[in-house]
């Protein structure tokens, strides 16, 4: 999935919703055993860096694995 370092963690909730129909809201997200958890940080400030997966769920699930676009905005 390509996202934006500048996404905050809300947008990324709402965008894996448009792609995948998965309401993360529902689910703990996380990523390398950190629970992801402010809505308002961005994916840069949380951490999530190119390649990385985000685990979903209560089996941790993998997700996604996330491709950061570096192109300006």
């Amino acid at each position: 999935m390509v996202v934006r370092g500048t996404q905050t963690l809300a947008e990324f909730e709402d965008s894996v919703l448009l792609a995948h129909f998965i309401n993360l809201p529902d689910y703990a997200l996380v990523l390398e055993s950190k629970e992801l958890k402010d809505d308002g940080a961005t994916l840069d400030a949380l951490g999530v860096f190119p390649g990385c997966t985000i685990y979903a769920g209560e089996y941790r699930a993998p997700l996604c694995v996330v491709c950061i676009d570096a192109r300006p905005e």
